[in-house]
């Protein structure tokens, strides 16, 4: 059977002009009649490929055509909300659906259905974009996990957070270990901390924990001085001259 690209088109676009069963619809009067969806959206819990894809498709479509797009936000009883692209998809509303052909439809809806047969043959729309974007996520995975997770794990200069984020996920990333938000892949607590450990980032404040997990790992144990000691409370100098 050979692959008909108008007849494809024509399909996508009825379906793209069909109200879905239950979807509750208070916007613009052209939606489903010479408007309507066009196979490009993200929601809430999109990754990071999703995100970027939407974002970089939905920008270039509504650079080149921007009569012709819009982004709507709908809200959905699992994801919550959904970001979807919106394209005119008939140049003029027609009496019946089934009568569309090839000349009713825009320039516009063809260009989404190129990007969506695009991403067929390779699922990133831009590597540049994608990359970027996975980079500032694995930043917020760093931030996450020293700040939220282990807020005193980590001696953090205050003058220079970015540097400190940047300068574990580097650590962690040549070390082999992956922050792949598609995979749900990232590095665990204690690959954290060896890194942590390895950047002699180690904080004073917990060195209970880092004493302990030194020993559990047979590595020596960070080297505090009693300076560094009497910061947190002086009190703390009479148990460092005792370990």
């Amino acid at each position: 059977m050979v692959f008909d690209y108008i007849d494809h088109i024509v399909k996508c676009a009825k379906d793209g002009l069909q109200k879905p069963e239950d979807f509750g619809y208070w916007g613009s009067e052209d939606m489903f009649k010479t408007w309507g969806f066009c196979g490009i959206d993200k929601n809430r819990d999109s990754d990071i490929r999703e995100i970027s894809n939407f974002d970089y498709i939905s920008n270039d479509l509504l650079t080149n055509f921007p009569d012709d797009f819009r982004i709507e936000t709908y809200s959905h009883w699992l994801v919550g909300s959904v970001d979807r692209l919106t394209c005119r998809i008939l140049k003029q509303e027609l009496p019946f659906k089934d009568e569309i052909k090839e000349k009713d439809i825009t320039t516009a809806f063809y260009a989404a259905m190129e990007w969506l047969n695009n991403l067929n043959d390779y699922p990133i729309a831009d590597e540049g974009d994608y990359s970027e974007k996975q980079f500032k996520e694995a930043i917020e995975t760093v931030k996450f996990w020293v700040d939220d997770l282990n807020p005193n794990l980590v001696y953090k200069d205050k003058l220079n957070l970015e540097n400190c984020y940047e300068r574990i996920y580097f650590d962690l990333v040549n070390k082999g270990y992956e922050f792949d938000d598609y995979n749900q892949v990232y590095p665990t607590d204690d690959q954290f901390m060896k890194s942590i450990y390895d950047l002699e980032l180690c904080n004073v404040a917990e060195y209970q924990k880092w004493y302990e997990f030194c020993d559990e790992n047979n590595i020596p144990r960070p080297q505090f001085t009693e300076e560094e000691f009497s910061k947190i409370n002086p009190n703390q100098l009479e148990l460092f001259k005792k370990e």
